[in-house]
């Protein structure tokens, strides 16, 4: 099933303080990926989100091929010698599918259930709605967690007759 999002419901300001509380608790920075980092994010994706979601690494790679880049990542530190590198934990894009379409989205294991998702959830919708969209869509949701996450954290709802969307005819 698809999800619809009234982005001109989302609160901006609201979203800046939720993701600086998430950050400064976790010890984690979500921003917009830069161009340069393109490899690395892709890599992870590639690595941490297997079999179902084997696709996402390809959807991610287009979104490093927007302009304005149309994805959102979640780093922390880790030590490596005296200094400290970064890592990526979690990712969220958009318009990598379809245009006005979020996702695909994830984070790593041991970040889940720390706000971080719903962090970059946020963060890509402001700036969906910053690129002048009034609505997005959520594609392809399939579970019951997933329907109470989004209309939970942005207000979204399921669009009746949406099961296939636009995965109906997908190569394997």
């Amino acid at each position: 099933m698809d999800m619809l999002v009234k982005l001109y419901e989302i609160d901006p300001h609201k979203t800046l303080l939720q993701v600086s509380k998430v950050e400064k608790k976790n010890d984690v920075t979500i921003r917009q990926a830069m161009a340069y980092e393109k490899e690395a994010v892709v890599e992870f994706v590639r690595g941490t989100f297997t079999g179902k979601w084997s696709g996402w690494p390809s959807e991610c790679d287009i979104a490093f091929s927007n302009w304005p880049l149309s994805c959102y990542i979640a780093t922390c530190r880790v030590p490596k010698d005296k200094t400290f590198d970064r890592k990526v934990v979690g990712f969220g894009c958009y318009n990598a599918t379809c245009r006005g379409f979020f996702g695909p989205s994830g984070v790593a294991e041991p970040y889940r259930r720390k706000g971080i998702g719903s962090c970059l959830l946020l963060s890509s919708l402001c700036a969906m709605r910053q690129e002048g969209y009034g609505y997005a869509i959520i594609g392809g949701t399939d579970k019951q967690e997933q329907w109470d996450f989004y209309s939970k954290t942005v207000g979204a709802t399921v669009i009746t007759g949406s099961e296939n969307g636009i995965y109906l005819d997908m190569l394997k």
